[in-house]
């Protein structure tokens, strides 16, 4: 799978998601761009965080949900 596959099949999970979380510690810059760039663009709401701890990712959601 090449970079453009990639961005391909990221595209196509933000076009599905109700929210996105980008875990900045374990996220390039280049991609991270990307994402928040597809995020905008279809209207998905995105969090960052450089917690990865399964409590901040639930509390992220449940902030999100509410």
């Amino acid at each position: 799978m090449d970079e453009k596959d990639s961005i391909t099949s990221i595209e196509a999970c933000i076009k599905k998601a109700d929210i996105v979380i980008l875990l900045l510690a374990r996220l390039g810059h280049v991609l991270m761009k990307q994402v928040k760039k597809l995020c905008k663009e279809w209207n998905v709401p995105f969090e960052t965080t450089f917690n990865i701890g399964a409590d901040k990712i639930t509390q992220i959601v449940s902030e999100a949900v509410i």
